[in-house]
């Protein structure tokens, strides 16, 4: 084992011993369990030098901050992204020979040294030229597709996981997609809250009509859980998500919904768990 490999296996057993911590995991099997992978995933993982993409999404959606596990860890955040860019096929980069214009390059793979990536810059004829982006030179975005949908994919731009309207049978949330196929400007989401806590979920009901319509979509952030009269939130009910929005009835802080849906009983807030705030909501016309 060269002293490449040793630094990268070094940063990995430090992204799992990090992890243990946070999670309060004392064995590497309760790691796994976590994460949803297999135990032997984390011996591939060390092998490897790096982290699947996948483990970032899961700890993301339940609500931990990955940041804190790849603080100090440039290669693993690299192999993240090269994670990433590997399953999408396609990457946006700066082109500094024409003007620093962004352009649509093709991923060819990873270089030897695994820790640049190899891709194939098109020119405007028609002409190709590989050539190697290196860690200080990171990507721009990730693209789907091709042409003029480059745009919408930008680093500017965030998916965001989808969650089921019910908790999985250890009362965790039940991912329905890892990404959204709406992308949303990172900056106007970081305005409205915490972009890397932040989830979809499709309104399950209608108690809270006129304002939300069963089948709108919900942002709910995650990190948003703290009291506050005429927000609406997203919580659980014997398992299933329910959207109220919160209110003093009786005396106490109570979720409601309107008086147009029928038999809504108010639910009490003490006691109920809260998954997040509704910042933002939209519907499709149909």
């Amino acid at each position: 084992m060269n002293a490449q490999e040793t630094d990268l296996l070094a940063q990995v057993e430090t992204f799992i011993s990090r992890a243990k911590r946070m999670l309060g995991a004392r064995k590497e099997a309760d790691l796994a369990a976590v994460l949803e992978i297999s135990k032997s995933a984390l011996s591939q993982a060390k092998k490897r030098g790096s982290i699947p993409a996948n483990w970032f999404r899961v700890l993301r959606l339940k609500g931990y901050d990955v940041r804190l596990l790849v603080a100090g860890l440039p290669d693993l955040e690299f192999s993240e992204a090269f994670e990433e860019a590997s399953s999408k096929g396609q990457v946006l980069v700066t082109d500094a020979v024409r003007a620093r214009k962004q352009v649509l390059a093709d991923l060819v793979g990873q270089a030897e040294d695994g820790t640049t990536y190899l891709i194939e810059v098109k020119g405007p004829h028609g002409e190709k030229a590989e050539r190697r982006l290196m860690r200080n030179e990171p990507l721009l975005g990730l693209v789907h597709g091709t042409g003029e949908m480059a745009s919408r994919y930008m680093a500017d731009f965030v998916s965001l996981p989808i969650i089921q309207p019910w908790l999985s049978e250890q009362d965790e949330l039940v991912l329905s997609q890892d990404e959204s196929p709406q992308a949303f400007r990172r900056s106007w989401l970081e305005k409205i809250g915490d972009w890397q806590k932040m989830v979809i979920l499709e309104v399950p009901n209608d108690d809270l009509s006129p304002d939300l319509h069963q089948g709108d979509m919900a942002l709910v952030d995650k990190g948003k859980t703290a009291p506050t009269m005429g927000a609406m939130y997203a919580i659980v009910v014997d398992r299933s998500l329910l959207v109220r929005k919160l209110a003093i009835a009786q005396g106490r802080p109570t979720f409601v919904g309107y008086m147009l849906a029928k038999d809504v009983e108010p639910i009490p807030a003490e006691g109920v768990r809260v998954i997040g705030r509704v910042v933002f909501s939209c519907r499709r016309v149909k």
